[in-house]
């Protein structure tokens, strides 16, 4: 009487066990040689905070590291086992509706020590007119944009005679620039 339902809840066990064990990820040990290898990228030097390794002749690098290097952006999955590597959006688009503009022009007047730069502005039937020096945000996003690539710049980097596009507030503070290289 007990042995018939015993005899099947064994079973049903044993069948879970199985549909367990073939679905399971398999580890391995490996055989790598950890050093800090140079990489670079298109003649600079990618430095990495991890260490990177030699596995069946091919080197491996950290993944996250190498791909911020190159500015893409990295999102991980863990439930499905995935990494999206994209080129995502280097600055978020200028917005009329909080009274930000697009300010097209040259760099004539750089003040590093007072995050100041004066342009020439190029108008255009959607240009809002500036008429004085712009202050720039500590947290300003610039970017070389050369050959349909970006590369994130610091504000030292900026050079009288650059060709910018610049996001300004409703105060006409600089939240982003543009550099056409």
């Amino acid at each position: 009487m007990f042995k018939r339902p015993l005899l099947v809840g064994l079973i049903i066990i044993f069948v879970l066990s199985l549909s367990v064990c073939w679905g399971a990820i398999e580890y391995y040990e490996i055989k790598a040689y950890i050093n800090n290898y140079k990489i670079f990228y298109e003649g600079k030097e990618i430095l990495t905070n991890n260490e990177s390794y030699i596995y069946n002749s091919k080197i491996h690098v950290p993944l996250r590291d190498f791909a911020e290097a190159l500015s893409l952006e990295v999102e991980w999955n863990g439930v499905e086992g995935e990494v999206r590597l994209s080129k995502g959006t280097v600055i978020e688009a200028c917005n009329p509706f909080i009274k930000e503009a697009f300010i097209y022009g040259i760099v004539t007047k750089i003040d590093w020590d007072n995050r100041l730069i004066d342009i020439e502005q190029h108008l255009d039937h959607n240009s809002r007119e500036i008429y004085e020096e712009l202050p720039i945000l500590e947290d300003v996003e610039i970017v070389i944009q050369r050959n349909h690539r970006e590369m994130k710049i610091d504000f030292k980097d900026l050079r009288v005679g650059d060709v910018v596009g610049i996001i300004v507030n409703e105060g006409n503070e600089v939240r982003a620039i543009i550099v056409d290289a």
